[in-house]
């Protein structure tokens, strides 16, 4: 202690009592707390994985999602996969859980109160990402896929207006694994008329964020949402 009390007076130059190098300490301590929580509120954080009630997919267990969600109205088996259906406030769209080696996998969680901000640029602030464009049948009524890939979450709203009808949450990956794990049926190109036969599976290239999009009016979906 005294040895330090001599550091901090040469530090001031002047000779302080020992009782004074306590007090300094403190205070110093007290504006380093300060200051770092100035930092955690004021500085631009990464993207970090988006999640549903703190479900995280890839990590959150079964059992830990049943504890936060409640009991689930029906099970079932899709290969390897289990699937849960929990309550959602809404009969005919229950919130579900795709799930493999007792993690969750893939969390849909359907927007039954109908939010009025549009979820594209919820999520777009959110993360700090543009998100990738995807389409499938649905894109002919205006509805498209939104995807941040590094926050692992994707967002079905409609191109005009942002009206949010599910979010998908998974693990954050690369576009070409999800499309091959949660997206099989969309594509990166808007094409009406392989879209009003049946679902197309086409090779699909790299994505471009849909800032950059310079699809043609008559590619635009038909219908204003």
């Amino acid at each position: 202690m005294k040895n330090l009390n001599n550091l901090i007076s040469k530090l001031f130059k002047r000779n302080l009592p020992v009782y004074y190098t306590p007090l300094i300490l403190g205070v110093f301590a007290v504006v380093v707390f300060v200051i770092f929580i100035w930092l955690q509120n004021h500085q631009v954080k990464p993207a970090s994985q988006q999640s549903y009630q703190d479900i995280f997919p890839g990590t959150t267990t079964v059992q830990q999602a049943i504890t936060k969600l409640g009991q689930p109205i029906s099970t079932s088996q899709e290969g390897t996969q289990t699937i849960y259906k929990f309550e959602s406030g809404n009969k005919y769209y229950p919130h579900e859980l795709k799930t493999a080696d007792d993690k969750v996998q893939l969390l849909t969680q359907y927007l039954t109160d109908k939010p009025k901000d549009n979820q594209i640029t919820k999520y777009t602030q959110l993360t700090k990402q543009q998100p990738v464009t995807l389409y499938n049948q649905e894109s002919l009524l205006g509805f498209n896929l939104y995807v941040f890939l590094d926050a692992g979450i994707a967002v079905k709203a409609s191109e005009n207006k942002g009206i949010g009808l599910y979010i998908l949450y998974f693990p954050p990956t690369d576009f070409q694994t999800f499309i091959t794990r949660y997206a099989p049926g969309y594509t990166t190109v808007l094409d009406e008329k392989k879209l009003y036969g049946e679902t197309h599976s086409a090779p699909i290239s790299q994505p471009t964020p849909m800032a950059t999009s310079s699809a043609s009016p008559s590619a635009r979906p038909r219908f204003n949402f």
